[in-house]
């Protein structure tokens, strides 16, 4: 299974830095950009944060890429 994110579009329609996203939520900004560049899966805590920062659920952010699967 392959884990996917719009973390990187949803922050730039608000125009918010990775540095602004990282004071807002209290995550590192090295955390972030491994999030954002799926090299790592976020701890639930993380994604609950995140994903209350931009007023969307979980699923609307994180989600299952079932078209390219290997």
């Amino acid at each position: 299974m392959v884990s996917v994110n719009n973390l990187k579009e949803l922050r730039k329609v608000r125009g918010m830095p990775l540095s602004e996203l990282s004071r807002r939520t209290g995550l590192s900004r090295v955390s972030l950009r491994k999030i954002e560049n799926n090299e790592v899966n976020p701890k639930l805590t993380s994604a609950l944060v995140i994903a209350r920062e931009f007023n969307k659920s979980v699923e609307e952010i994180f989600f299952i890429d079932v078209v390219n699967q290997d």
